[in-house]
């Protein structure tokens, strides 16, 4: 007799999100250098998820551009030009300057008509953690 219950495939999705962040921050990061081949035993113990999971977030990155699948060899981090590399880090600044401005904007609103001599109350937790 059948319960009708189905094993969800929710929890090896979630593995293979978490494995493809976890993969792509540390190859933009400069973990793994461009070209370095990634060797599925590594990152099954670096990243805790089994192959599956890996070779679905390794399929991702290769549509990201960000890894190259070699055919019955493997998996290696796409080549880097100088130029696209020079992209990035402008991307990066361009966005943390914006971050930067967009914090500061929403502190003046908050703000709001206390002035910009206003301080913010320091919170007790936030005064603790500084007079130590």
């Amino acid at each position: 007799m059948e319960s009708g219950f189905k094993a969800s495939s929710a929890p090896r999705q979630n593995l293979a999100i978490s494995a493809y962040r976890q993969l792509k921050h540390d190859i933009i990061r400069g973990r793994y250098a461009p070209e370095q081949k990634l060797l599925m035993s590594h990152l099954k113990e670096h990243y805790g998820a089994s192959t599956g999971p890996l070779r679905e977030a390794l399929s991702q990155l290769v549509a990201d551009r960000l890894v190259v699948a070699i055919s019955q060899r493997g998996y290696r981090v796409a080549p880097m030009s100088l130029a696209e590399l020079n992209d990035i880090y402008d991307a990066r600044a361009q966005l943390e300057g914006a971050n930067t401005a967009f914090g500061y904007r929403a502190r003046r609103r908050r703000l709001g008509s206390h002035g910009a001599g206003h301080r913010a109350p320091i919170s007790e937790s936030h005064r603790r953690q500084h007079t130590r």
